[in-house]
């Protein structure tokens, strides 16, 4: 996944600082690397049907919605505007979707491999 392939489908940002990736947790480096990855590309991004977090913001984001407490494997990385969290699952990298309302395993359903077949191959769409 390059720049290039995500600014023909997204609004992109700039890419998120050295500072801002160190200042999250340590533990997210090797967790959830593929988002690191996509955070050094841009900070977050825009689409018709998606936003995806900044480094900035993405941690008090999963404290606000208690993803921890209620689902201690994933990290919400983003949401469709519409009460549905994006999830990246911190064994495999997949990507879910879960109503922000309903933390819960039973709720989440999976929508993609990987970020990248998420972003790029099914462009952001996804049905919940």
């Amino acid at each position: 996944m390059n720049r290039y392939e995500l600014e023909t489908l997204y609004t992109l940002n700039d890419p998120a600082t050295s500072q801002a990736i160190k200042m999250l947790p340590l533990k997210w480096h090797s967790s959830y690397s593929s988002y690191i990855q996509f955070l050094e590309l841009s900070n977050g991004l825009f689409g018709d049907e998606i936003t995806l977090l900044e480094a900035e913001d993405i941690q008090q984001r999963n404290i606000d919605y208690e993803v921890q407490e209620y689902l201690p494997n994933f990290l919400m990385i983003g949401d469709n505007g519409g009460g549905i969290a994006i999830l990246m699952d911190n064994k495999e990298q997949n990507i879910f979707a879960v109503g922000m309302g309903v933390m819960s395993e039973d709720s989440l359903e999976k929508i993609s491999s990987s970020l990248e077949e998420f972003l790029l191959v099914k462009k952001g769409m996804f049905n919940y």
